[in-house]
């Protein structure tokens, strides 16, 4: 009982957590990741190209490989139910992890319910199942290890490397691991023994532990330093800057800078109360703004990373509540966790791009199910030009090779920009277009061609022939 009295509110912010995770699948990444693991349980191996596109095949599949063995091994347990709760299970992994560094700093239980409740909104944006989770999972890890060096010892250190061999298999953003790893050492190797550089060297040389070798190593680098990053940024909303509209006006990054200027001001009070030891807190500090602000993609990220430095830094300054204070303040948050857990379980709960409700499985708004259905009974073969956003969950449900023109998990803006975006501009280039690739369907999404005007792409469909539609899609030959 008096394990319960201590604890109940991180019990009820669990309950809450829980319920706001556990939704229909609305990402389509998950399902580029589930047919490629499906190819690799298959045929034993991974496909040399893009099976799936007729507008290009040569783009890097390789750099997260590792992620589509996990999300399909988990769809193999138990189908789409097991990929949300695998979901589910590593967005609460980081949770734990802030939950556990709190604790273990002493930081009153009411602070630590705050500002998880804070981090809650601020990530709830990409509450999906998407390769990016495990990076920042990872890096929420090493971030708590790191500001707590009494943590790291010779032996621990060794893990290091291993942790990097697996990470660069799981996701591009390892390098941000080792770049936090890489300031760790430079901030403490120099009163430390030489065994920390020898395990930042061996993290380095671990990262060439991949498909590619050094070509996998310096994916992330050759990609964001590519000629063609800028234009990728102006047409991706993932990766427009943060701080502008309209994502500024979100819930999402409002609690972002909430934790933003949280962690400035009590990281700033470190470095007036002791100068020497906040060097490295402070590089965190200015690490983490430089995600916030650069995409709308870190603000997960970035999110995990304040959290854990306001708890670094509340530990640092001693920071004491009265304890008649925390009780009421801890009884409250778990009162607003249990009401709005109870919420979620009957109406769902908004965030900035949607709505979202509990359950489990595909959510049938956001993608076309009974159309690829319809496809699958009918003689639709040949070339399809997709709804950008439908092209994962087509090639999971259609399973044919070159079939479809894009899908949002590749990283070609130009084929995004140009080819993409280019047949809703001119009729000329529609028609270019439909001649060069031999295009014979085109499925879109029914409520962008039902604006007032209606897209230019509807006017040049005219000589097409509507063959189906439903409330969610619209098929044409």
């Amino acid at each position: 009982m008096n394990w319960f009295r201590k604890n109940y509110a991180y019990l009820c912010l669990l309950f809450l957590l829980v319920l706001a995770l556990i939704f229909p699948i609305q990402d389509g990444d998950v399902f580029f990741y589930l047919s490629l693991g499906r190819k690799l349980f298959e045929n034993g191996s991974l496909p040399d190209k893009d099976p799936f596109l007729y507008t290009i095949q040569d783009w890097t599949i390789y750099h997260e490989w590792l992620s589509y063995v996990l999300y399909y091994s988990a769809y193999l347990i138990s189908g789409f139910a097991a990929v949300i709760l695998f979901k589910t299970f590593l967005w609460l992994c980081g949770f734990l992890t802030i939950l556990r560094t709190g604790i273990k700093s002493k930081v009153p239980s009411s602070i630590v319910v705050g500002i998880l409740c804070i981090i809650g909104i601020a990530c709830s944006q990409r509450f999906t199942e998407r390769a990016s989770l495990f990076s920042d999972v990872l890096l929420a890890t090493v971030t708590a290890i790191f500001l707590k060096p009494e943590l790291i010892s010779k032996k621990s250190l060794w893990a290091m490397p291993l942790l990097f061999a697996v990470w660069v298999n799981l996701h591009p953003g390892f390098v941000l691991g080792l770049a936090l790893w890489t300031l760790y050492v430079f901030f403490h190797g120099r009163k430390s023994p030489g065994w920390l550089w020898i395990s930042l060297g061996f993290s380095y040389f671990a990262c060439l532990i991949n498909p590619q070798f050094i070509k996998g190593a310096l994916y992330p680098f050759r990609t964001v330093f590519s000629e063609d990053w800028d234009l990728y940024r102006k047409v991706n909303p993932e990766w427009m800057p943060t701080f502008q509209m309209p994502y500024v006006a979100t819930w999402e990054v409002a609690c972002l800078i909430i934790l933003a200027l949280a962690a400035a001001l009590l990281v700033g009070a470190i470095a007036v109360k002791k100068p020497k030891t906040s060097g490295f807190a402070i590089a965190v500090f200015i690490f983490n703004l430089y995600l916030a602000h650069n995409a709308t993609r870190f603000v997960s990220t970035s999110a995990l990373g304040f959290g854990l430095l306001s708890l670094f830094a509340l530990r640092e300054l001693n920071f004491k509540m009265t304890e008649s204070l925390n009780n009421r303040c801890q009884a409250l948050l778990a009162i607003l966790c249990v009401g709005f857990g109870v919420s979620i379980s009957f109406d769902g709960y908004a965030f900035s791009a949607d709505k979202r409700h509990l359950g489990l499985g595909v959510d049938e708004t956001h993608f076309p199910v009974k159309a690829a259905q319809w496809m699958l009974t009918h003689s639709t073969e040949g070339r399809i030009f997709n709804d950008y956003g439908w092209g994962s969950y087509l090639i999971w449900v259609l399973n044919r090779n070159q079939s479809l023109f894009i899908h949002s998990h590749v990283d070609d803006p130009k084929l995004l920009a140009k080819e993409y975006l280019g047949m809703s501009r001119s009729q000329e280039h529609f028609d270019q277009t439909i001649n060069q690739y031999g295009i014979k369907y085109f499925v879109l999404e029914r409520s962008r061609l039902t604006t007032t005007p209606p897209p230019a792409i509807l006017v040049y469909l005219n000589k097409w022939h509507l063959i189906y539609e439903d409330s969610v899609a619209m098929i044409w030959r």
